[in-house]
């Protein structure tokens, strides 16, 4: 079996986590072994579909000498923005916060990992109702960069407040044209410029801890676009009632025998975690075993 319990519970850094709906989990992503990827200007981050819209309006000083260097960044500003509005896509996953103290310490097992965070589970889990699908990092990054018809990029994204979102100074973009000349080319414009169109994001967000794939083709016009993912699934993890009378049946019985089916196909475990009034338990069920309950959080 592709993960052990002791993979998750003593060192997940290759883990991430992509929450969905059942019905996109278990009928599409794991059945055509898929993760799709949507357009980055329909983000539901308001500064990113407004970034997006307007992106980095330009605001820099430059001279009228330099008045043709400003016709420059305009034009690769426009190309950026086309860019970002119709040939940007993306698929967003969640980490553990294995690397972040909190309050100096490290955070109890319970807060650190990636499947077990409740606003997640209640934002794109779909209430509680839907599936975690955990993912390696390294063997996502591998397929998406092994595309030789699109521009990959594969990051951790960084949260700042509003203050430090960035406006369009264009300028350090015109000093480098006038230095390099025609060494400076659009993709070499662009490279300088990814994270801040791809990779931030408000600091209300931070708790996601998002890590984020970004695909550019300038060749494509479809609304999504797709990745294979089969080899780099690690386990399915759900939510389960557990007679709790306030969460009654948060996953349908008649998915368990698919979401085992795809379990045995994939060779990944199922996580099976149980929400009560003042803790969490979690299971780890290997389809080797006959899905034995195997408690995790102790």
């Amino acid at each position: 079996m592709k993960t052990k319990l002791e993979d998750i519970l003593s060192d997940d850094s290759d883990l991430v986590y992509h929450y969905t709906t059942r019905e996109a989990a278990l009928e599409h992503i794991l059945h055509d072994r898929k993760l799709r990827l949507s357009k980055l200007s329909r983000a539901t981050d308001p500064f990113e579909s407004l970034f997006g819209k307007n992106p980095l309006g330009v605001t820099a000083n430059i001279s009228e000498e330099e008045i043709h260097l400003l016709s420059w960044a305009m034009d690769m500003v426009d190309r950026e923005r086309n860019i970002f509005k119709d040939s940007s896509w993306f698929v967003s996953f969640c980490m553990s916060q294995s690397n972040r103290p909190t309050d100096g310490k490290n955070p109890d097992i319970k807060d650190r990992l990636g499947f077990l965070k409740a606003r997640m589970w209640d934002q794109y889990g779909q209430g509680f109702k839907g599936v975690c699908l955990a993912f390696s990092k390294s063997d996502l990054q591998k397929e998406a960069k092994s595309k030789s018809h699109w521009k990959c990029f594969c990051e951790n994204l960084s949260y700042v407040p509003h203050h430090q979102l960035p406006m369009n100074d264009v300028q350090k973009a015109c000093e480098k044209k006038k230095r390099l000349k025609d060494a400076y080319t659009f993709e070499s414009f662009f490279d300088d410029r990814y994270q801040l169109l791809y990779f931030l994001k408000h600091q209300d967000f931070r708790d996601e801890d998002e890590w984020r794939i970004c695909v550019t083709d300038e060749k494509v016009d479809n609304e999504y676009i797709f990745l294979d993912c089969g080899s780099a699934l690690r386990a399915i993890c759900y939510c389960h009632d557990h007679e709790n009378q306030q969460m009654p049946e948060l996953f349908p019985s008649a998915y368990i025998p698919l979401m085992k089916s795809h379990s045995e196909t994939f060779e990944v475990p199922i996580i099976e975690i149980a929400w009560t009034e003042r803790d969490i338990s979690a299971f780890f069920m290997n389809p080797e075993k006959n899905f034995e309950h195997e408690e995790m959080l102790f």
